[in-house]
């Protein structure tokens, strides 16, 4: 690859966010190809993995009535969706939506909000993004970036995530989303 571009010509970028974000605007018509929210969550994650270059994306969704966020759709985690379970305000996914703000961290296990959950290997991620996904200022979920690269993400990451986690919201509302899509 060459080191500069041709005048007029875009150096490829490690990641891109627009293209992301062009993408994740087809999300009707990822769902309604979809056969349960959560395989329309999982191609969410799989597409935001690879645009944005991370080694994991996830998608927590929050349980109201446990107060609990349960992760539904992963790329990257060695895990057992069903097992993995945050109360609000625990882990840095969980202060995130707690405090309904992004949280973004150059090496998340140093941070004393970060948790450790054993069996998943997410030890080797040490590049944390977690944007809640909120309608209005209720609490639908999290969208979380991990990378074993220190400071991978950027402020522009950040932004982008945003702009999923809104769009993400929007298909919550539908009321076929939790029962699946006929």
């Amino acid at each position: 690859m060459p080191l500069h571009s041709a005048p007029g010509e875009r150096m490829p970028s490690r990641k891109d966010n627009v293209d992301l974000i062009c993408s994740i605007g087809e999300l009707a018509g990822l769902f309604e190809k979809s056969q349960s929210l959560e395989d329309f969550l999982q191609t969410v994650v799989n597409i935001v993995a690879y645009h944005m270059r991370a080694a994991v994306c996830s998608v927590y969704l929050y349980e109201e009535e446990t107060q609990e966020l349960v992760l539904t759709a992963t790329q990257g985690l060695d895990v057992d969706k069903k097992q993995v379970r945050l109360k609000l305000g625990e882990g840095l996914t969980g202060v995130a939506v707690k405090e309904l703000r992004p949280i973004r961290e150059g090496s998340g296990s140093r941070n004393p909000n970060f948790k450790f959950i054993p069996g998943i290997s997410e030890e080797k991620y040490q590049a944390f993004l977690a944007v809640p996904i909120l309608r209005g200022l209720s609490r639908v979920g999290a969208l979380v970036l991990q990378d074993p690269v220190v400071d991978y993400f950027t402020e522009n990451d950040t932004k982008a995530l945003q702009a999923i986690a809104a769009q993400l919201a929007t298909h919550e509302e539908n009321p076929d989303c939790r029962t699946g899509v006929q």
